[in-house]
C-alpha cells in the first residue's frame, strides 16, 4: 500500500484520469477518496456513481441529466452527476457495467468535457476529474467486444492496482483494530481482540477482502460470543488449507489422479461453455448434454468470479435474529431461519405474523433494526448497511403478478434481461421462448396480460422471475387471487418448476394445504417469531406448541397433566399417550386429530389399547365426501 500512497502523492497536483483495479471489497472506494483528498480539488465535491446499481435505461440521465419532457416521467429539468461534480471529482465505480452505447458518449465527454443533457440541444461545459474503478478483467472484456478499447486507453492514464488482502496480511492487525474501535463506538461495546484471534485473522484467506474482514469484526462486536463466531469463520478455511497441504505430501494412485483430472477438466469445460452462452444455464445444459437440474445441483459448487474456482448457483439463506419494528410494534422479533441451497421453505402463518415483512427484509426493501441476512458468504442486510434489491441477484413474484399491461407476454418476460449486460437480442429472444415453453405458454408471446386468465398471468410472472436466473426466488402469496381449482393446479405447477430448476426459494402463504404441497420445509410464524420449522409431516404429527397444533390442520386440544409414564389425566379422564417422555405431574397439552377418532355404535368394541370416551353428538355437518360430527364427552369441558 506504500506504493499506492506514492502514486497518489505523485499525481496530487494533476487532473489526470485514474483507473483503480482490484477484487471486490479491497477498498477501491477509499483509494478514490484518498486521490480526491490529496488533489487540488479537495475542497470541491466528490460524487460517486455506481454504474452497476443503476438500471441501464436510467444511467444516461443519471450521468448527464435531462430536460423537461425528454421522456415519459421527466416532469422537470434534472442535473446529472457530471454537473454536480463540477470543480470536484466524479468517481465511476463498476465502470465495466456501462452499456456500449453509453461508453461511446462517455468517451466523447472525456475528450473535451462537454456534453448535452438527454433531450437537450445546448452544450454544457464541466470541469471535473474522473476516477474509474472495476473488479473485471477489462482486457478480456475488450476481446469479447463488451468494453471499448478507445475508452479503456482514455481511462487508463494512471492505473492503481489494489492487491487483495491475502497478499498484504501484515495490514490485517491494523485494519482489525481500526474496525474494532469503530464498531465499539457505534454499538457502545468494549470488545477486545486477543492475540490468538489476530493470529487467526492473519491466517484466513479473506476472499471477500477488507469488506469481509470488516463484517467479521462487526460480528465479533455485536454478538455475545463474538470470539467464537470469528473462530467458526476462520477454522474451516484454515483446517481445509492444512488438509490440502497434507494431501499434497501423499502420493496419489493412478485412479485418484484420473478422477482429479476429470473434475478439473469438467470444471474448465463448464466455465468455458457458460462464458460462451453468457451464463444461460439452460443453453449450457443443452450443449453439455445434461439436464438443467443436474447442471444446477452438481456443477455450481464454488464461488463465481474467482480465478481458482468454478461458478456457483445454489446458495443458502441465513436469517440471524432479525428484528423489524414499526413504532412500539415488533413485526419481526429475533427471527432466525436457515434455508439450505436449493431448498423451498414456506413462511406460513396468520395475517400479521410477520411473514411478508420477513420476505421484504430478505428482498432488501426494508432494513432490520437488529440481526443480519446472509446469502452464501455475503452479508446483505444489517442495521448498518443494506445491499439494494437490484444487486441481490434475487427475483420476486408478487401477489398481484405486477405485469406491465401495455407489454406483450414476451416483452414482460424479457424485461429483466434488459438490465443484464452481454446479452444480445437473439440471446434474449431465445431465452424468453425457452422459458415460456417451460411454463407451458409457448405461442403466447404476442398476447397482452388482459387477454390471459389469472393462471396464465401467474405463469408469465413466474417465467419473468426465472428467466434472469436468480440465486434466490421470493414469492409473496402468489396464488391468493386465484379460484380454488386453479390454485390447486398452480400448487403442483410451482412444485414442478422448483424441482426442475432447484433455485433456493422462500414462499409466503397463509394457506396450510398450499405450504404442505409445495414446500421442502415449512416455517410456522406467530407474532414475528418462528414457532417451529420442519417438514409438513413433522409439523402435523409432532407439533411442538399449541399454536402449531391448532394452525396445522384441525385438532382437539385437551389440557392435562402426566399421571404416570405414558398416561395423561384430565379430571377423572385417563388417556394413553403416544409418548412416554413427559415428566410426572408436568402440565401437558394432548392433541387428538379428527381422523384419529372413530365413532363406536352399539355392538362394536374398541381395538385393544385404544382410548375410549363416552359422549354425546351435538351437531353434524355435511361436507360432501364426509361428515363432521361434534361430540362432547362429559369429562371434558367445552372451551
Amino acid at each position: 500500500m506504500r506504493a499506492i500512497g506514492g502514486i497518489i502523492e505523485s499525481i496530487s497536483d494533476t487532473d489526470t484520469t485514474v483507473l483503480i483495479r482490484g477484487e471486490s471489497g479491497v477498498g477501491k472506494d477509499l483509494i478514490a477518496r484518498a486521490v480526491h483528498r490529496a488533489s487540488t480539488r479537495r475542497d470541491g465535491p466528490f460524487v460517486k456513481v455506481n454504474c452497476a446499481a443503476i438500471p441501464q435505461d436510467l444511467l444516461e440521465s443519471q450521468l448527464f441529466g435531462h430536460e423537461k419532457g425528454a421522456f415519459t416521467g421527466a416532469h422537470r429539468r434534472k442535473f446529472g452527476q457530471f454537473e454536480y461534480a463540477n470543480k470536484g471529482t466524479l468517481f465511476l465505480d463498476e465502470i465495466a457495467e456501462l452499456p456500449l452505447a453509453l461508453q461511446a458518449k462517455l468517451l466523447h465527454v472525456l475528450q473535451d468535457f462537454r456534453f448535452s443533457r438527454v433531450g437537450g440541444h445546448g452544450v454544457i461545459d464541466v470541469d471535473a476529474r474522473v476516477i474509474a474503478a472495476t473488479n473485471r478483467d477489462l482486457e478480456a472484456a475488450m476481446t469479447r467486444g463488451l468494453f471499448r478499447e478507445d475508452l479503456y486507453y482514455r481511462l487508463n492514464v494512471v492505473e492503481i492496482r489494489v492487491p487483495p488482502l491475502r497478499e498484504r496480511r501484515d495490514e490485517i492487525p491494523a485494519l482489525a483494530v481500526h474496525f474494532l474501535a469503530k464498531f465499539n463506538a457505534q454499538y457502545g461495546r468494549k470488545k477486545q481482540l486477543s492475540p490468538e484471534t489476530i493470529a487467526r485473522l492473519q491466517e484466513y484467506p479473506w476472499s471477500g477482502n477488507v469488506r469481509e474482514l470488516e463484517n467479521a469484526v462487526r460480528r465479533l462486536v455485536v454478538l455475545t460470543d463474538g470470539e467464537q463466531a470469528v473462530e467458526a469463520l476462520v477454522a474451516p478455511r484454515r483446517n481445509s488449507a492444512i488438509a490440502e497441504a497434507a494431501r499434497a505430501t501423499i502420493s496419489e494412485g493412478l485412479r485418484d489422479i484420473a478422477r482429479r483430472g476429470a473434475r478439473e477438466a469438467e470444471r474448465k469445460a463448464l466455465g468455458e461453455v457458460l462464458d460462451r452462452v453468457h451464463w444461460n444455464r439452460a443453453e449450457a445444459s443443452r450443449i453439455l448434454k445434461v439436464s438443467y437440474k443436474t447442471l444446477t445441483a452438481d456443477s455450481f459448487s464454488k464461488s463465481r468470479g474467482r480465478p481458482d474456482a468454478g461458478p456457483r448457483l445454489m446458495l443458502g439463506v441465513a436469517l440471524k435474529t432479525l428484528t423489524k419494528r414499526y413504532g412500539d410494534l415488533a413485526a419481526v422479533e429475533g427471527l432466525s431461519l436457515d434455508v439450505a441451497p436449493g431448498e423451498l421453505v414456506s413462511l406460513l402463518g396468520p395475517s400479521g405474523c410477520g411473514k411478508t415483512t420477513t420476505l421484504r427484509l430478505v428482498a432488501g426493501f426494508l432494513q432490520p433494526e437488529a440481526g443480519e441476512i446472509w446469502v452464501g458468504e455475503r452479508c446483505l442486510s444489517s442495521p448498518a448497511s443494506v445491499v439494494p434489491p437490484e444487486r441481490r441477484r434475487m427475483a420476486m413474484i408478487f401477489q398481484s403478478y405486477a405485469l406491465w399491461p401495455h407489454m406483450t407476454v414476451a416483452q414482460n418476460v424479457a424485461y429483466g434481461l434488459r438490465f443484464k449486460s452481454g446479452i444480445t437480442r437473439a440471446d434474449r429472444d431465445r431465452r424468453v421462448a425457452e422459458m415460456l415453453r417451460v411454463v407451458q405458454l409457448a405461442g403466447y408471446e404476442p398476447r397482452y396480460p388482459g387477454e390471459l386468465s389469472g393462471g396464465q398471468q401467474q405463469r408469465v410472472a413466474v417465467a419473468r422471475a426465472l428467466v434472469v436466473e436468480p440465486e434466490i426466488l421470493l414469492l409473496d402469496e402468489p396464488l391468493s387471487n386465484l379460484d380454488a381449482n386453479l390454485r390447486e393446479e398452480m400448487r403442483f405447477e410451482i412444485r414442478r418448476l422448483h424441482e426442475a430448476f432447484g433455485i433456493t426459494t422462500l414462499y409466503v402463504t397463509h394457506d396450510q394445504a398450499e405450504a404442505m404441497v409445495i414446500s421442502d420445509r415449512v416455517a410456522v410464524l406467530n407474532r414475528g417469531r418462528v414457532e417451529q420449522v420442519g417438514t409438513a409431516e413433522d409439523l402435523f404429527r409432532r407439533p411442538r406448541t399449541r399454536f402449531v397444533a391448532e394452525f396445522i390442520g384441525r385438532t382437539n386440544l385437551i389440557d392435562a397433566v402426566t399421571a404416570e409414564p405414558g398416561i395423561a389425566a384430565c379430571g377423572s379422564l385417563r388417556l394413553r399417550l403416544a409418548s412416554r417422555d413427559a415428566a410426572i405431574a408436568a402440565p401437558i397439552v394432548v392433541s387428538i386429530r379428527p381422523h384419529e377418532i372413530e365413532l363406536l355404535t352399539a355392538g362394536r368394541t374398541a381395538p385393544a389399547g385404544a382410548n375410549v370416551l363416552a359422549g354425546t353428538v351435538q351437531r353434524t355437518s355435511y361436507l360432501g365426501a364426509r361428515r363432521r360430527r361434534c361430540a362432547s364427552p362429559p369429562e371434558i369441558r367445552s372451551p
